[in-house]
């Protein structure tokens, strides 16, 4: 087992061959005391950042991140440009606000989508030294292990019979969200045609009727043939479970490919800028309701993977998604 200062000594000789996510990995589970040295020595070592110190990040105690916050200010006095103390108060300002004496913006509810182990979402998007450590991060960082204490078992993925708009084949399930969940007082269902999502169409709008099923509200005269097939998730259960406030802020920047961006409420992940849509039929503003890591979850041709972002307005019961890709 190599210690904080072999993985760092591996990396400088070997580059990525030394398998740095993988060994630091190792350090967690075996030796977690020395996460915090470990992190030290990347920013005195690796002043321009790395990725696997901002990934060890998510495994430090509360106290050792004020000591970071520490370090990486004194670190700041002396060189405004050091990536990795930025790194360090970036990843503060979201997990720890409270280290950095500031007051975090209050948000709605949050909810994280529980997968069992063995359904747990596989992108075929990674490449090169990421793929490794998507393999094991899935089954190891905090927001993936969430225990689903008083959470609420649902539906997720499969088929259902409303039509596409665009090409007018089934629409794909994303979830099942029992009443009151994001501000809906019934029970919908969340779903879009993940072929034309952001190909065809920027958005999408649905209409959902006393049993929250979705109908397309803009229907095509000619149809499309999507240049990708879109095979739905796995269709399966899934916990939707109260967020500890860790996990309440997450940065798609910051945590790409490593946490769980599969979530009910609060603040959406963007990876572009905003882009709250206006309902169809009221013209205001549609509240955030939830996000589907297709990076992570991507079971289609298109390999572009990204994010789904679904709204609800809840006077007209009409449901709104949008993809960014990344």
């Amino acid at each position: 087992m190599n210690n904080a200062s072999d993985i760092l000594e591996g990396f400088k000789s070997q580059g990525w061959e030394s398998a740095p996510y993988e060994q630091m990995l190792k350090l967690k589970n075996h030796q977690p005391k020395q996460l915090l040295s470990f992190v030290h020595s990347c920013m005195q070592d690796i002043p321009e950042g790395c990725s696997f110190m901002d990934a060890a990040l998510s495994y430090v105690t509360e106290v050792e991140f004020q000591q970071l916050v520490s370090m990486a200010l004194l670190k700041l006095e002396v060189n405004k440009r050091h990536k990795a103390a930025h790194s360090v108060i970036h990843h503060a300002q979201l997990q720890f606000p409270q280290l950095l004496k500031t007051k975090p913006s209050v948000l709605p509810e949050v909810q994280h989508i529980i997968f069992a182990e063995h359904d747990l979402p596989r992108g075929s998007g990674c490449e090169g030294e990421h793929l490794a450590f998507q393999e094991q991060s899935e089954f190891q960082h905090p927001s993936w292990q969430l225990v689903p204490k008083n959470a609420v078992l649902t539906d997720f993925g499969g088929e259902i019979s409303s039509r596409c708009g665009c090409c007018d084949n089934t629409l794909q399930q994303l979830i099942h969200l029992p009443a009151k969940t994001c501000g809906n007082q019934q029970s919908i269902t969340l779903a879009t045609c993940t072929a034309c999502l952001g190909w065809e169409e920027d958005a999408f709008f649905y209409r959902h009727d006393y049993n929250g099923v979705p109908e397309a509200i803009h229907i095509r005269e000619e149809k499309c043939m999507p240049f990708f097939l879109a095979n739905p998730f796995k269709a399966t259960q899934v916990y939707i479970s109260q967020t500890p406030s860790r996990w309440l802020r997450q940065n798609w920047q910051l945590c790409h490919l490593r946490e769980n961006l599969n979530r009910i409420g609060g603040a959406a992940s963007w990876i572009h800028a905003a882009e709250n849509p206006d309902c169809p039929c009221c013209k205001k503003s549609m509240a955030f309701c939830a996000q589907f890591d297709f990076e992570l979850a991507a079971e289609n041709d298109d390999e572009a993977g990204g994010i789904c972002y679904a709204f609800w307005c809840e006077a007209c019961a009409v449901s709104g998604l949008l993809r960014q890709f990344s």
